[in-house]
Parts: C-alpha cells; sequence; structure tokens
C-alpha cells in the first residue's frame, strides 16, 4: 500500500507540473499582495485597536494591499492633506495667492506650512474655515473621494470629519501622479511632506535614507487613541503609497510595524533600520523659551541647541529644551540634522 501511495503522489507531481507549464504560474505580485495581506492581518489582530491598512505601488509590480480600507474613521491630521490640497488649488486658480491673509491675519503660505510639516490645529481650522465647509465636501466628493467629508451640525458648525485609508491613498496617488495639482503646485505640496516633524510611524518603520513624504496624525477619543500615518515612500526599487489609520486604543508601534513589513516585501531586506532622535528642531540663533506666545522669558536657548516639539500654535511651537517647557517662535528653530535628509522648508 505504501508503494502504490508513493506511485500516486509521483504521478500528481507529474502531472500538476504539466498542468502549471500549459497555464503558466500566477503573477509573483498577485501570491506576494495576497501573502502579504494574510501576515499584515494577522500581525494587526495581535496589535491593541482596530486598524484599516491601504498599500498602492506605483510602477514595480503594481501591488497593492487592502485591509479594513473603507472602514470610515476619524483619522486626526491626516485630514489636514485635503485642507492643504484645496489650499493649493485655490491658489493654483488664482482665487488666494500664499499671502492672502487668513482670519488670524496669519498667510495661507505661512499656515500651509505649520499645518502639514508641524500638523498645527489652528491653522487647519483657518484655511477650512476660509473654504468653508460644504465647499470642502463638494470638492472632495469632485476628486473622488467618496468616503471622506467634514460633518456638521444644524447651524453648519463643525462636528467632527470622516474618510477611509483607501481615500486618503488616492488623493495621494493623484497628487504624486501630478493629477490633482499643476507641476509647481504638486511640487511646493510634496516639499511640506518631506519636511515632516513627525516621523515615529511610517518612516521609523523603513530602512535608513529612504526618502518619505507624509502627514501623521494623532487624537484621543472616548474610544481610546486614534493613532495613523499617510506616506510617498520612494523606495529602492518603486514608489509606493501606505496609508494605516488605527483607533480604539491603536498604537504608533503597530503602524510602525505595518510600514515595516510592507517595506521588506515591496523593496528587500531591511539592514538598517531608520531612526529619528526625540528632539526634531534645532535653534538657529540665541532664541528665548516663553511661558505663552510673545509672554515672559523662562530661559535663553544657545544656537545649535536642542528642542523636542510637543504641539504647535500657528507661528508659536511648543517646546521641551532640558527640563523646561514653553513656547518658542517657529523661524527661531530649524529641522535637526537627522530630519534633513531632504531638505529645510
Amino acid at each position: 500500500m505504501e508503494l502504490y501511495d508513493k506511485f500516486l503522489w509521483r504521478l500528481g507531481s507529474i502531472l500538476l507540473a504539466a498542468i502549471m507549464v500549459f497555464v503558466g504560474t500566477p503573477a509573483p505580485s498577485a501570491r506576494a499582495a495576497g501573502s502579504l495581506s494574510e501576515r499584515v492581518t494577522e500581525f494587526l489582530s495581535k496589535q491593541p485597536g482596530r486598524y484599516s491598512v491601504t498599500a498602492l505601488e506605483i510602477g514595480g509590480e503594481a501591488r497593492e494591499l487592502h485591509v479594513r480600507d473603507t472602514t470610515q474613521v476619524d483619522p486626526a491630521s491626516i485630514f489636514k492633506l485635503y485642507h492643504a490640497g484645496l489650499a493649493f488649488e485655490k491658489i493654483q486658480l488664482g482665487h488666494w495667492t500664499p499671502t492672502t491673509k487668513l482670519a488670524s491675519k496669519y498667510s495661507v503660505q505661512t499656515c500651509l506650512r505649520l499645518m502639514i510639516s508641524y500638523s498645527d490645529n489652528e491653522c487647519a481650522v483657518d484655511i477650512r474655515s476660509k473654504l468653508g465647509i460644504a465647499y470642502v465636501n463638494s470638492r472632495l466628493k469632485a476628486w473622488g473621494l467618496t468616503s471622506s467629508h467634514i460633518v456638521f451640525n444644524s447651524r453648519g458648525e463643525y462636528l467632527t470629519k470622516h474618510t477611509t485609508t483607501k481615500d486618503v491613498a488616492h488623493f495621494l496617488k493623484q497628487l504624486h501622479g501630478g493629477t490633482l495639482l499643476n507641476p509647481g503646485m504638486t511640487s511646493n505640496f510634496q516639499t511640506l511632506l518631506k519636511g515632516q516633524v513627525w516621523r515615529a510611524r511610517i518612516s521609523a518603520g523603513l530602512k535608513a535614507g529612504v526618502p518619505v513624504a507624509s502627514k501623521s496624525g494623532q487624537l484621543l477619543t472616548n474610544d481610546g487613541m486614534v493613532e495613523g500615518d499617510s506616506a510617498i515612500i520612494f523606495g529602492p526599487k518603486s514608489t509606493y503609497l501606505l496609508v494605516v489609520i488605527g483607533t480604539s486604543g491603536a498604537t504608533g508601534s503597530a503602524v510602525r510595524g505595518v510600514s515595516a513589513m510592507v517595506y521588506e516585501d515591496w523593496q528587500g531586506p531591511i539592514a538598517v533600520r531608520a531612526s529619528y532622535p526625540k528632539a526634531q528642531l534645532v535653534a538657529v540663533g540665541k532664541t528665548y523659551l516663553r511661558t505663552r506666545p510673545g509672554g515672559p522669558i523662562i530661559k535663553s536657548i544657545a544656537a545649535g541647541s536642542s528642542v523636542r516639539l510637543e504641539w504647535s500654535l500657528r507661528g508659536w511651537l511648543y517646546v521641551v529644551h532640558g527640563s523646561n517647557k514653553g513656547f518658542v517662535y517657529v523661524n527661531s528653530v530649524r529641522l535637526s540634522n537627522r530630519y534633513l535628509q531632504w531638505g529645510e522648508l
């Protein structure tokens, strides 16, 4: 019986090989994407929170990854991508200029930098208010972002926002492909994304030296932390887009883990992982730490000293320097050397 079983097994193997030669083997990208999807899903099932993931390879093997990516979520500050896209579009159309003043008297140009690179909430409100909620929702729909919108009350006042990782990836694909904005506006937008202060999620999961244009988001809700990131990654083999948003107590380390898994599957092994110092900024000259924007001085900070950003209040940054916390003016600091890989803003 054992010899008969072996004979059948060998005969089956020969027939299978003949069939594969005749019909061809499945495309490597399909096998890789399916395997990656299973591994990412399994990894995320062991992490706190619930996650959505979309990854799209531009060129290369045109691989894709989709994990719960049509689920609507509050994406935290990732939604600022849409505000920025619409502001750049207004400039492109000639309706605004970079120096157009917002309600806060800050210029559109200044608020775009602060909103994207420093994730400034007040500047996001300024730009959203000038655009108008109805206009934002209308343009998002026109861009094909059918699951993205701002929720407002009967008085037209902002309540919350929704999107999907699929929509965010579609937005980034249009941006990178030059179908969202003209070449000049596209370049300006991506420059802001490359000059990113918050790099502890997708960027930190990649091989050292890989350029990234990204916008992350973090928000504490009644259901726990929202942790997300979205990026255009200029890998050594291909450019690809990755969007990960976690809710209900999600963690940044889970987002970082997905980033590493996608990179290794699509680009190759990571010999040296990218790392970024906690202190993202450096004083360009002698500056002062203040109790509030423009307020009394706590202490002076010498040129070249490192400071860690915690949050931004339009032109003022709340930072940590040694054992002290306070505000410094944005023009008094620059990105630290490790963050300067793709140019200063």
